[in-house]
């Protein structure tokens, strides 16, 4: 006789890494008289700022420039601006020596740079983490399912149902300090179910498995 209700466990897994790399998303503009004596500058600064960081190590395909716009600043001024062209571009520098990070921030404000829009910890290929924490929760899911039909005398079924739940926003940023339980989505019992290496980058699946019954 199979059973309509089921038998529903959870499997919860958190991997934890150190970052390998590191994101610098920046962006600097000029004003001039025209768009594009603004556009031309800009691009000479980024020049520059590109050669001082590749001095430091940055490796060439590992500077973007991301996005670029011009604003008229004669509609946002109510008096008269002399160099009403601005060009803003934005550009993202990935550090993979982790350690430089921080020197390589101070030597491209230095170096032109306007702003600084995020500054990112993270690693090359994080698909590696969520396959493992992916594994992982799905083990435990089942030794759990194991368990309780032993323990009640009773046979699993097929698998109705598989949900899976990643706590949170997992932007790079986020990561960092970031505790899935917060989210309503893990319990402190959860958390503790499995936790894979040591780190400051998370890597959390919960895996929800329902079975029928025998």
């Amino acid at each position: 006789m199979t059973r309509t209700d089921g038998l529903t466990v959870s499997g919860t897994t958190t991997v934890k890494v150190e970052p390998s790399v590191a994101y610098l998303s920046m962006g600097l503009g000029s004003n001039e008289v025209t768009a594009d004596a603004a556009k031309r500058q800009t691009l000479r600064t980024i020049e520059g700022l590109k050669a001082a960081l590749m001095k430091e190590g940055v490796k060439e395909d590992d500077f973007d420039v991301t996005m670029e716009h011009f604003t008229d600043m004669r509609r946002s001024s109510a008096g008269v601006v002399d160099r009403p062209w601005n060009h803003t571009a934005y550009f993202l520098v990935t550090v993979r020596d982790v350690k430089k990070a921080p020197h390589i921030l101070d030597v491209a404000l230095a170096s032109g740079a306007g702003f600084l829009s995020s500054f990112e910890y993270g690693v090359e290929d994080p698909s590696v983490y969520w396959k493992q924490a992916r594994e992982s929760a799905s083990k435990i899911a089942k030794e759990k399912a194991d368990q309780h039909v032993r323990n009640l005398g009773l046979k699993l079924g097929p698998i109705i149902r598989v949900s899976e739940q990643i706590p949170g926003s997992w932007d790079y940023s986020e990561r960092n300090a970031h505790d899935s339980r917060r989210d309503n989505l893990l319990t402190e019992d959860d958390v503790r179910e499995w936790t894979i290496g040591e780190g400051t980058l998370t890597y959390t699946i919960k895996l929800n498995v329902t079975y029928s019954l025998k």
